[in-house]
């Protein structure tokens, strides 16, 4: 997986950088970090639903039957019926 996207002299560096003191504080680290972005993405993504299923509730969207499709105004230059 590695050789697909780095090459042999980026892989050495990974290799001298994850051996250092900072590499084996990310390692260490990593695991927390991952579950720490998942809960931070999956409550931001819960707040970005509850605000579009808001909307979307005013709106009557998400009730049954929805509310008719409005023809919209009519095209400029056109007499009103």
């Amino acid at each position: 997986m590695y050789s697909s996207r780095f090459t042999e002299p980026e892989i050495n560096e990974l290799l001298v950088f994850y051996k250092s003191d900072l590499g084996r504080k990310m390692i260490r680290h990593s695991q927390d970090m991952i579950q720490e972005i998942q809960t931070a993405t999956g409550n931001w993504a819960m707040k970005v639903t509850e605000i579009i299923n808001n909307d979307l509730t005013k709106k009557g969207y998400l009730t049954s039957p929805p509310p008719p499709v409005s023809d919209g105004p009519p095209p400029p230059m056109m007499p009103k019926k």
